[in-house]
């Protein structure tokens, strides 16, 4: 995938709003739930991805992976929490729960230090939030 910040949590936002921001409905609620569903089994959630313990927190629906533990995760969050990271850095997710989404976009390939900037990435949204 190759695309802007900008278009790529226009992407998020359609996802988490069910529509674009024109108001046109481009997938079905229920086509939303089905990706956001988790469809591993208990031994796909047991193997390592890319060497790290990538599914203990997490499933994986149609394209996204779903947060549906708190425990194990690499730092704050929600249950319902889905998106995806790419290979250089490139992440996104929608927060439900929290109305919230959100994109970082880094040049840096997959390596010791992504998960830590990937949690640190998330662990300052959700502490700005002040409700």
């Amino acid at each position: 995938l190759v695309s802007t910040a900008d278009d790529y949590a226009k992407f998020g936002l359609m996802l988490r709003h069910g529509r674009a921001s024109d108001g046109e409905r481009l997938l079905s609620r229920k086509t939303i739930e089905l990706m956001t569903t988790d469809f591993l089994t208990a031994e796909q959630r047991g193997r390592l991805f890319l060497g790290f313990d990538m599914w203990s927190a997490r499933g994986f629906g149609l394209g996204v992976s779903v947060v549906d533990r708190l425990a194990g995760q690499y730092g704050l969050g929600s249950i319902g929490r889905y998106g995806w990271g790419g290979a250089f850095g490139t992440t996104w997710f929608n927060d439900p729960k929290e109305d919230l989404t959100a994109v970082m976009m880094i040049q840096l390939l997959v390596g010791p230090l992504s998960p830590k900037i990937e949690a640190d990435f998330g662990n300052l949204i959700y502490q700005a939030i002040d409700d």
